[in-house]
């Protein structure tokens, strides 16, 4: 059979089974690297900032970075294969379109997810061609704008960010963060409409009585699922989980709940152990359960660049001067400025759109649950043999 490296088109002797294990080895390591990136982000903003809502979206950062790998030499070629925990820049190319396919790409059945990234440059120093080839096999677009002129260029990159999805993008990058020296700037957007696989009851109210950490009740939007829904109360994190499918497959909603309002940091530090994530889900059973949980319906900014570099060594790629890249630019001394993206998440729960495959299981009883404390949410592309990858990340506690 035939794979394509680069530009290469190279005759590769192996099976079929021989091809489908190497990738499943090559999908599950890039999991499980987004996987740590992701807990590890999620537990220091919640040490950091307690009480504060956060939101991060880890893929879209490590395939701005995986774009970079065929250009890298010295330490900053190591630097960002130890970070996407692949082996050489062969397995980058096979990494990165397979995970596209599986949780980035539109599924035209739902119309959901919409996932845009582009990577700008100062048209002083456009790039080449190569690298503008590579960038394209990821799924993703190059551009550019001028530096020079930081208020024009941010306006020109926050209008082709608020053209993607439903068009109701905020205004992503500000003139402050152009650097008329140089530097890349990779941004994206994901929006992901929140269409359950499970059935949805009309009869209960839609609004929350939410118990915030600091002892305030509020009134939150909220809706109920009452179906055979995948559960366990797990003693190690001392919390509750629920996983929630879409409708959209290979795509769910897990929520960590504690079991004590105030413990969602202790849950976040227990998950980031290695592969307490994994076995959680692995062992989650159904249970007939009607549970009423927040509505989300919300666009997040988030600087991932920022993110990663509170929790992983990445100072090559983004000092001025220190990274080695070759063919990005036309110019030697390319570095990356910053990832930026902007999540939309909402729901459109209505009776109509509503399919159920396990309602049948449920004789009728059913143990009622109010997701009405702080809570970790995630969505996550769950895959056969591949880990469970969090395409959202987030904490949310009400407001």
């Amino acid at each position: 059979m035939f794979r394509v490296i680069g530009t290469c088109v190279i005759l590769s002797l192996v099976t079929g089974k021989e091809l489908s294990s190497v990738q499943l080895d090559i999908d599950n390591r890039l999991a499980l690297a987004t996987q740590s990136i992701s807990l590890d982000a999620l537990y220091k903003h919640v040490r950091d900032n307690p009480g504060k809502k956060f939101v991060t979206s880890i893929p879209p950062l490590l395939s701005g970075l995986g774009e970079l790998v065929p250009f890298a030499k010295g330490s900053t070629h190591t630097q960002l294969l130890d970070l996407l925990n692949l082996k050489d820049v062969n397995e980058v190319y096979r990494a990165f379109p397979s995970a596209y396919d599986r949780f980035l790409k539109e599924n035209k059945r739902t119309g959901t997810p919409q996932y845009f990234g582009k990577v700008y440059a100062d048209d002083d120093e456009p790039f080449c061609k190569k690298f503008t080839a590579v960038v394209e096999s990821f799924s993703e677009e190059t551009g550019t704008v001028d530096f020079d002129d930081a208020k024009e260029a941010a306006n020109d990159i926050n209008y082709e960010i608020k053209r993607q999805g439903s068009r109701g993008f905020n205004k992503l990058i500000s003139s402050s963060e152009i650097d008329s020296k140089g530097g890349l700037i990779f941004v994206s957007t994901y929006e992901i409409i929140l269409k359950y696989a499970l059935k949805l009851d009309i009869t209960q109210p839609n609004y929350l009585l939410f118990n915030s950490e600091n002892g305030k009740k509020f009134k939150i939007p909220a809706f109920t699922l009452k179906d055979s829904i995948k559960y366990a109360q797990v003693e190690e994190i001392d919390a509750q989980v629920f996983e929630f499918e879409l409708q959209e497959e290979g795509l769910s909603v897990v929520v960590f709940y504690p079991n004590k309002k105030d413990d969602i940091e202790y849950v976040l530090e227990k998950l980031r152990k290695p592969k307490v994530f994994n076995q959680i889900l692995e062992n989650l059973e159904e249970k007939c359960l009607q549970v009423t949980l927040p509505t989300p319906n919300e666009r997040v900014k988030a600087d991932l660049s920022k993110s990663l570099r509170e929790v992983r060594n990445v100072s090559d790629i983004y000092t001025p001067g220190r990274p080695q890249f070759n063919g990005v630019q036309k110019k030697c001394c390319t570095y990356v400025t910053s990832n930026l993206h902007e999540n939309s998440i909402s729901n459109r729960s209505v009776p109509g759109q509503l399919m159920s495959k396990n309602a049948e299981k449920c004789s009728g009883f059913y143990k009622k649950v109010k997701l009405n404390s702080p809570a970790a949410y995630f969505v996550v592309s769950r895959s056969e043999n591949i880990s469970p990858t969090p395409v959202i990340s987030s904490v949310f506690y009400g407001k």
